[in-house]
């Protein structure tokens, strides 16, 4: 296929953008999206954030893509939202507030994007198996949140 081929099919580098990002989007709503069905609401939140870890890990490249500022497109903001909805939905069940969802929502974003880019690159050389890390990090998050909620 030779390159000009591509922009018959997208509109130039962002819109190839947008599209690997829906198709990210679109991959980690469904992972993210079954998590927690029928858990109790302690055991939903770390399914809901174990999910992103295991797409994020499994996927990095397209979750890489996903991550990205949905602007005024709406497609890309209601694949955003189908993303969001699952993490909304148990913090709003631990009796998060509005601005306290804002936070936990961006700072699991930070924890899993962030590890996901060390992971990728090579950059976790200590011995410890990464997937300890991962369970480490979602019961440090969860318990936090059920602290942040039970004491303000």
């Amino acid at each position: 296929v030779r390159p000009q081929s591509l922009y018959a099919h997208v509109d130039g580098a962002s819109g190839l953008r947008k599209e690997l990002a829906c198709r990210g989007l679109d991959a980690l709503a469904e992972a993210v999206t079954g998590a927690a069905i029928g858990l109790a609401p302690d055991e939903a939140l770390a399914a809901v954030v174990r999910a992103h870890f295991d797409f994020a890990l499994t996927r990095p490249g397209l979750y890489a893509a996903a991550i990205h500022p949905p602007g005024d497109d709406p497609v890309l903001r209601d694949a955003v939202e189908r993303v969001g909805r699952p993490l909304e939905t148990v913090l709003r069940r631990h009796g998060v507030g509005e601005t306290g969802r804002v936070h936990w929502t961006r700072t699991i974003l930070a924890t899993v994007y962030g590890f996901m880019l060390l992971q990728r690159d090579g950059q976790l050389t200590r011995p410890v198996d990464a997937e300890r890390t991962v369970d480490h990090m979602v019961t440090m998050l969860t318990t936090q949140v059920e602290r942040t909620t039970v004491s303000g």
